[in-house]
């Protein structure tokens, strides 16, 4: 069986479009690690260097503030099984009524939809366009969902399946503005019952939320089990206030109780 050579030492060999892209953004190939054939540089190997580059660089330079709260989801569990059961719609899932409560409540909360700028200057936006963390083979990359609120429930299902789809084929996409201003983050597939998530600019907010949970509660006195997830949300203080942030958090969990609001 034929098999690619490796390199000469202190040699990287890179694609054409490889060597384009890491110019553009002012990298150079012989710094990144190569998963191509004979560890060869390509197109995959620079976007992701790129992403690692800009996550790192924001990171170290955002504040957050962060808030965090319960949300009973018993409601919104059988909401959704009633909906699975329906024939010929998307099959809807966990993460597709997180998203949906999530683009509702930026609607309700406007002041949320603020993003940064060079600096620490802040624009405001006017639609609703919410980023969704996804795991790769080459990394976390946050494609955008645009005007999610004015998707009903069943049309956004479909089109974050196909954003998901895409994200995994392309990659990131290094350099280019997306408008988003908060990223949701669903660790509940991982098991992780609650996560601080780092807030990455021009975006100002991101909402990481937890694994649902059985667990004891008290209601109107009385202790009983309900099914609970954990929202954490944590915002750049340079965009959105602590008042701001907790008028969302409020908006979001009332959704996720009142889970009919979700089809309106």
């Amino acid at each position: 069986m034929a098999t690619t050579a490796a390199p000469p030492p202190g040699r990287v060999f890179s694609s054409p479009l490889a060597r384009r892209l890491a110019r553009a953004a002012g990298l150079v190939c012989e710094e990144i690690p190569g998963t191509g054939p004979g560890g060869r540089v390509v197109r995959r190997d620079v976007l992701a260097a790129v992403t690692h580059r800009r996550r790192r660089r924001d990171t170290v330079a955002c504040p957050a503030l962060t808030l965090r709260g319960p949300v009973p989801v018993g409601d919104l569990l059988d909401l959704r099984h009633r909906l699975n059961e329906v024939g010929g719609v998307p099959h809807v899932s966990l993460t597709h009524l997180l998203v949906r409560a999530a683009a509702l409540a930026h609607r309700a909360v406007p002041s949320m939809r603020a993003g940064q700028t060079a600096g620490t200057g802040v624009r405001p936006h006017t639609a609703v366009d919410l980023a969704l963390a996804v795991a790769t083979e080459r990394g976390l990359v946050t494609p955008v969902l645009r005007d999610a609120d004015r998707l009903p429930l069943t049309a956004l299902a479909d089109a974050v399946v196909d954003l998901v789809r895409r994200a995994r084929a392309d990659g990131p996409r290094p350099g280019r503005p997306d408008g988003a201003t908060l990223t949701l983050v669903n660790l509940g597939g991982y098991g992780v019952e609650e996560a601080t998530v780092s807030v990455t600019p021009p975006r100002s907010a991101v909402l990481a939320v937890g694994a649902a949970r059985p667990e004891a509660v008290v209601v109107d006195g009385r202790v009983r089990v309900e099914t609970v997830l954990r929202a954490t949300l944590s915002v750049d203080p340079r965009a959105v206030d602590g008042a701001v942030a907790a008028a969302w958090l409020r908006e979001f969990t009332a959704l996720l109780e009142q889970p009919v609001r979700l089809l309106l």
